[in-house]
């Protein structure tokens, strides 16, 4: 199964796809938005890492901050920092685990192979560390921590379904 055809990935693409319906962005709307801060991306490079559910975390915040969505409030102080994006993807994970009291990785990832996600402790770590975690894993990682901070974007029992489902 590729990492598009997860139910984290489809589970990914339903919250950014709900972010976007609650601030009335269309696709061509969010790309214009995007390109305007990140010039080197493209339009169909954009579209199908959302569509496929396979954008990372700092893309996500990324987006909401463009779209003037209210963030969850754990998340706040991370987005109002002048860091770049993948900095603020690291806080946000950091801030999500230590508020789960989950902070260590060897733990993290013994419990990620349980919902069929096989990762070692160092590239976890460095995903987190450079904030190039993918949206999908931020998921079971929320999960993991039971964050009510998606609660906007997604039914909490959606991401437990997601996690029924791939927990082998």
């Amino acid at each position: 199964m590729s990492e598009a055809d997860t139910p984290w990935a489809r589970l990914a693409c339903r919250v950014v796809r709900v972010a976007m319906a609650r601030k009335e962005y269309s696709y061509p709307l969010l790309v214009k938005a995007y390109i305007a801060n990140e010039p080197d991306e493209t339009e169909r490079g954009l579209v199908l890492r959302i569509t496929r559910g396979t954008l990372r975390l700092s893309t996500f915040l990324h987006i909401l901050t463009l779209m003037s969505a209210t963030p969850p409030a754990l998340w706040r102080p991370s987005l109002s920092s002048k860091a770049a994006w993948s900095e603020k993807a690291r806080d946000v994970v950091l801030a999500e685990l230590k508020r789960g009291q989950l902070t260590d990785y060897h733990e993290i990832v013994e419990r990620l192979e349980k919902l069929g996600t096989t990762t070692t402790k160092e590239a976890l770590e460095e995903h987190v560390t450079l904030g190039t975690i993918p949206l999908s894993l931020f998921l079971q990682l929320t999960f993991l921590v039971t964050s009510a901070s998606l609660e906007r974007y997604v039914d909490l029992a959606d991401i437990a379904a997601a996690a029924d489902i791939s927990i082998v």
